[in-house]
């Protein structure tokens, strides 16, 4: 009889030579059912029958287990997919955000520049019933400074009696070299 090597065995190691082993083989690398009875001369056709069963079985149980994993694997990808997806649209939205945002600040920078030419505008008309004295020596006529400025201005304008003169405040300012007057 011829003896015969499936090509399968070749994957893993070379089978053993003599056909007990190679049954031993087979069965251990799950390719054969066991055999409790010794096997004695060549293989029989049941045997090999078995075994290419075995094979076939193992091939199918593979494929069944490759075709649930691939399933999984396509699932997997199609969440993965959506959650893409999701991203891109929250990415989108945020850009819009961001951009009304930045259109919102440049118009309160806007609001911003014509408050504050409007604050300086309303800050030169509020001065303009303040007087200012330059060249006037306080510290020389006497020590307090509302005082002396009713007398100067009831002198200047030929007045006897400074209680008319109303003044809200009076006060020195420095000069321009950082001392006071």
């Amino acid at each position: 009889m011829q003896r015969c090597q499936p090509s399968v065995w070749s994957f893993t190691a070379a089978p053993p030579r003599n056909q007990r082993a190679q049954l031993d083989w087979a069965t251990l690398h799950g390719f054969a059912p066991k055999w409790e009875e010794p096997v004695d001369g060549d293989l029989t056709e049941g045997i090999l029958t078995s075994l290419f069963d075995s094979l076939k079985s193992n091939i199918l149980d593979l494929r069944r287990d490759l075709a649930l994993e691939l399933r999984d694997l396509r699932t997997d990808l199609t969440l993965i997919g959506k959650r893409v997806s999701t991203l891109e649209d929250n990415k989108t939205s945020s850009d819009e955000g961001v951009e009304l945002l930045r259109q919102e600040i440049i118009h309160l920078h806007e609001q911003q520049d014509d408050v504050r030419v409007q604050e300086e505008d309303l800050e030169n008309r509020s001065q303009r019933n303040n007087i200012h004295l330059r060249g006037v020596h306080v510290g020389a006529k006497g020590s307090d400074i509302r005082d002396y400025t009713q007398a100067l201005f009831c002198s200047m304008l030929g007045r006897e009696d400074n209680a008319d003169i109303e003044l809200d405040r009076v006060h020195s300012v420095a000069q321009a070299g950082g001392a006071r007057p």
